[in-house]
């Protein structure tokens, strides 16, 4: 007797009972997708303190350039690519932009968060973070266009008030 694997078995699923399946598996995907992606942001926060601390909380700190090139180098050695100079600078800086780790939002990337560190001015940061979370800008949508944009609206929607 052949075994069930062997066996070419044709079986005709009920399409809607097949799309609801395949959608479960659909849901879990993306759900594991966003999860780790959000302890990345976070970690990438974390060490952002952990450096700006080491430096003695300095926003620009002397000492910064060689700790990064030190951990550049050893990070990049033990745990492979993604650990250049400039991310680890993202990395500081992001953490000096949103030092309270509760304002970070989940439905955004790091691709999001690097957009928006670029941003000087903390009220319009946390404009362009709040139209981000609303508007699920995906990497594309972020674009400077929609920033210049969104500038313009922060200006009026100011003067406004």
């Amino acid at each position: 007797m052949a075994k069930s694997r062997d066996r070419k078995v044709v079986v005709k699923t009920d399409a809607a009972f097949y799309a609801q399946v395949r959608e479960v598996f659909v849901q879990a995907r993306q759900f594991v997708h966003k999860t780790a992606n959000f302890v990345m942001v976070k970690a990438y926060w974390l060490v952002g303190k952990m450096i700006v601390e080491k430096q003695g909380g300095e926003a620009k700190a002397a000492y910064g350039d060689r700790l990064i090139d030190e951990l550049s180098i050893r990070l990049t050695q033990d745990l492979g690519a993604g650990f250049t100079r400039v991310n680890l600078f993202y990395m500081r800086r992001f953490y000096l932009a949103f030092q309270n780790v509760h304002t970070l939002c989940e439905q955004l990337s790091w691709s999001h968060y690097r957009l928006l560190i670029s941003v000087e001015n903390e009220e319009a940061r946390a404009y362009y973070l709040e139209e981000a979370r609303k508007s699920l800008w995906s990497v594309r949508e972020r674009t400077q266009s929609k920033m210049q944009i969104l500038s313009r609206n922060w200006t009026l929607a100011r003067s406004a008030a």
